[in-house]
């Protein structure tokens, strides 16, 4: 089989993953949007909770880049001429995504109850530490590019179990303060690993220089 057959074929494979995770992701944002929005059928009218809006902002901030990622990560590892992986990697990458989405529509459910709902969140955290452990070993080269999400991760995951075993703070902001703390985490995600969400922003850069 000629190569160009065998990386359209392994497109397809990819992308049908990749469908798969997006639509259980979409239910956990439908399920997260339902936590903190009601609907009075016989006034027609909406009403949003805003005492867990910081807590939905956290699931979004948390949710896009880990879908983001985990899209760009199968792109860069199998929609490739050098495909440098074993045949159960593949398997192995969809398993923990796939995981990754149920905990997230686990989340969503707990919007409305500050401790449980961060500690779904540092599940997410833990159970992505485990699996970019998996692809460090795998996949040396490619855990090179996206290192960073070990260890904002470890500092994530810290911050969470402190803010949840903290019996200091005060309980009026302090899930407040953790909402932030997390928005800065995405905040330099983003800025960490702006070229590889965004390669070809990144080749226009490169090429203006």
């Amino acid at each position: 089989m000629e190569k160009s057959n065998v990386i359209g074929i392994l497109q397809r494979s990819v992308n049908s993953l990749q469908w798969f995770h997006t639509m259980v992701l979409s239910l956990a944002v439908v399920s997260a949007v339902q936590q903190i929005v009601n609907y009075n059928a016989s006034s027609a009218t909406l009403v949003l909770k805003s005492q867990f809006i910081h807590n939905f902002a956290v699931f979004l901030l948390i949710v896009i880049p880990f879908h983001q990622g985990a899209n760009r990560y199968l792109d860069e590892t199998y929609i490739t001429d050098d495909l440098k992986v074993r045949k159960f990697t593949g398997l192995v990458d969809f398993a923990f995504f796939f995981m990754e989405a149920i905990l997230f529509y686990i989340m969503s459910l707990f919007i409305q109850n500050n401790g449980y709902f961060y500690f779904w969140t540092l599940v997410v955290f833990a159970t992505d530490l485990v699996w970019l452990a998996f692809v460090y070993f795998e996949n040396h080269d490619l855990f090179m590019k996206i290192n960073q999400w070990f260890y904002l991760n470890i500092g994530a995951a810290i911050l969470i179990v402190v803010f949840l075993i903290s019996k200091q703070m005060d309980e009026a902001y302090k899930w407040y303060l953790l909402a932030f703390l997390l928005l800065v985490r995405t905040v330099m995600d983003y800025g960490f690993s702006w070229p590889f969400y965004w390669p070809a922003f990144s080749i226009e850069v490169s090429e203006s220089k």
